[in-house]
């Protein structure tokens, strides 16, 4: 499975150092007005911490994972593995869902982050691990025949035999 991402928090005091200057930015009467970021300054700001990504990514890795990249501005980790590797670290199950004729492989519930990453996660990353199921389908017992379309959505179990 390649290119998952895993979104990391903020604290609530960055949060409000970022929305503080996102009003600035926009404010034509503050020294900020028009003052943008790279995203190595955004980062520097409010991304995660260099401790808490270092932490992450080990973790990621010794599951097996590689991880591809950490965005500069430090919120987002871009990593890869087998389905298994999935299964395993994140305690989900991997399906195959066909969408309007393309394959994709998602979770079909929603991951289950160690607890000792917890605060440096978001809670909505669970979503955003890998794709979430497409609309209205759920995964079904494989079938030669593909699955009847589902407002435009198939579905059908890639991993398992099981009906979920």
């Amino acid at each position: 499975m390649e290119r998952m991402l895993l979104l990391l928090s903020r604290s609530p005091e960055q949060e409000a150092a970022l929305r503080q200057l996102l009003e600035e930015q926009q404010d034509s009467s503050s020294a900020n007005y028009r003052q943008w970021l790279t995203p190595e300054q955004f980062g520097d700001q409010f991304g995660a911490a260099p401790e808490d990504i270092d932490t992450i990514t080990s973790w990621l890795s010794s599951q097996g994972f590689r991880v591809d990249r950490v965005s500069n501005g430090r919120g987002v980790i871009e990593f890869s593995g087998t389905a298994g590797e999935v299964e395993r670290a994140l305690h989900t199950q991997i399906h195959s869902y066909l969408v309007h004729g393309k394959q994709h492989w998602a979770n079909s519930q929603e991951p289950r982050i160690p607890a000792a990453l917890s605060p440096a996660v978001l809670e909505s990353c669970r979503s955003t691990i890998s794709l979430r199921a497409p609309c209205g389908t759920a995964p079904v017992r494989r079938r030669k025949k593909p699955a009847a379309p589902v407002d435009g959505c198939e579905s059908q179990a890639a991993v398992h035999d099981e009906v979920v």
